[in-house]
């Protein structure tokens, strides 16, 4: 494994082609060639947690994605989140696309634009086992590019007493990227061809909702705060990471 670079108190490790370096003001990284390459970020146990840096555009044959690792009771490694975002086969659209297995069986989207909700959609999850990747908007070209400067997360438990004495505990999951675009809902999500829904929306940070609910006697064991993130954001042009913030 590459040796690691510290940065605000955490440990990150370039991925398969990408490279990374410190500078003054931050980190570069680059070198994307496909899909797995990217940054390894350990951020030990935070409930929340931000990376931020200068605004790339998400262009034609770029796979910006994103995966969110819990270590549960017994030590495991356990992907909790994933999202990405890429284009339709044809290149006309950008997909925003989330890994329905990971999620709960609803799925919420929120669009912000300046400190105020301008949409908000929730999805079932599909019960087709064979579709995982579902499209939950599409990123509206026509009107301007994607652009990324920020991915973040926030986990949340809720414990939950019953009339009947029992307790279960929700794990509230919420993940987003910020930057900037046009997001228009999908009518339902789907694997692939998905229908548009109404309305086209600019904004400037997009969240991803979902909770999973456990007895109060296994969470510990399946669950466990995220500890790793695997930032793969196979792009053209070089990411300078500016800043990281984080709440344990």
């Amino acid at each position: 494994m590459a040796t690691p670079i510290n940065f605000r108190g955490l440990n990150h490790y370039a991925t398969g082609n990408a490279t990374l370096r410190s500078e003054k003001d931050g980190m570069i990284l680059e070198g994307f060639k496909n899909s797995f390459d990217g940054i390894t970020i350990e951020t030990n146990g935070a409930k929340q947690w931000e990376l931020t840096f200068n605004p790339v555009e998400i262009k034609k044959d770029d796979v910006f994605g994103i995966s969110y690792n819990v270590l549960d009771g017994l030590k495991r490694v356990k992907t909790v989140a994933q999202y990405a975002i890429t284009y339709s086969p044809d290149g006309k659209y950008a997909y925003l696309a989330v890994n329905s297995r990971l999620e709960g069986d609803k799925i919420e989207l929120v669009g912000m634009k300046d400190g105020k909700e301008v949409m908000k959609e929730v999805y079932d999850k599909p019960e087709d086992l064979d579709c995982n990747w579902i499209v939950v908007a599409i990123l509206v070209l026509a009107a301007v590019s994607v652009v990324a400067s920020n991915v973040d997360y926030e986990n949340e438990r809720t414990v939950v007493t019953h009339p009947n004495g029992t307790k279960t505990v929700t794990v509230r999951t919420k993940k987003s990227f910020g930057g900037g675009g046009v997001v228009q809902p999908v009518a339902k999500a789907a694997g692939t061809n998905p229908e548009p829904g109404k309305g086209e929306f600019p904004f400037d940070h997009l969240y991803i909702t979902s909770e999973r609910c456990y007895t109060e006697d296994s969470v510990e064991e399946l669950d466990g705060n995220i500890s790793q993130v695997i930032f793969t954001p196979k792009v053209s042009e070089q990411i300078f990471i500016t800043d990281e913030v984080y709440t344990m």
